[in-house]
């Protein structure tokens, strides 16, 4: 990591609520089908509100809702993180088409994300809420959502935690519509910075 300053691709992470081991993940096709982007909408400099760091968006497979984070001139540096991959795909939930989920993929290819909720990207801006980890796991273990919870222990750490699984199950993604699911009143706003 660098001094003061975050790495995008580690900011990107930390600002959608993310750590190496997410505490609830999601597989790739998880939600009604991929949203198709509009590649004017998102591809370009990001910037999320309050911060500094430049985050570069490209639309890799507009089709699948498919972005790939990457840092500013990425191409230029030699010291460069690894690019963030995120899927965009439709929550299929009923007379919503301004709200999609986010899941942004533990590893470019891989088949498993931490997933956000977040607003169609309109006028050069998109806002987006972190899960409530704690009440999707009560969720999944009273069989309100669709999922597992399984008690892990990562390397260095003191003592087991959950982790929440959730199926791409359709009767979960309308019930992830409701509030009580999401950081509500703290959502993180990202702008689109005017190219020069």
């Amino acid at each position: 990591m660098k001094k003061l300053q975050l790495a995008p691709a580690m900011a990107v992470l930390m600002m959608l609520g993310l750590t190496a081991c997410p505490q609830t993940s999601v597989p790739r096709n998880f939600g009604a089908k991929p949203l198709a982007l509009k590649t004017e909408d998102w591809q370009g400099t990001w910037q999320i509100a309050g911060e500094n760091d430049d985050l570069r968006f490209v639309v890799k497979d507009a089709a699948a809702g498919q972005i790939t984070v990457l840092e500013p001139d990425a191409e230029k540096k030699k010291d460069k993180d690894e690019p963030v991959e995120i899927v965009i795909r439709e929550t299929g939930a009923k007379e919503d088409g301004a709200r999609a989920f986010m899941i942004v993929m533990s590893e470019p290819g891989g088949d498993r994300g931490s997933l956000n909720l977040i607003t169609v990207a309109n006028k050069g801006t998109f806002h987006s809420w972190n899960m409530k980890h704690d009440v999707v796991e009560a969720a999944v273990k009273s069989g309100e959502l669709k999922g597992e919870v399984k008690e892990v222990q990562d390397k260095g750490d003191q003592k087991p935690h959950n982790h929440t699984s959730l199926h791409a199950n359709p009767a979960n993604y309308d019930k992830l519509m409701d509030p009580k699911y999401w950081e509500w009143s703290e959502p993180g706003t990202f702008v689109r910075k005017q190219e020069k």
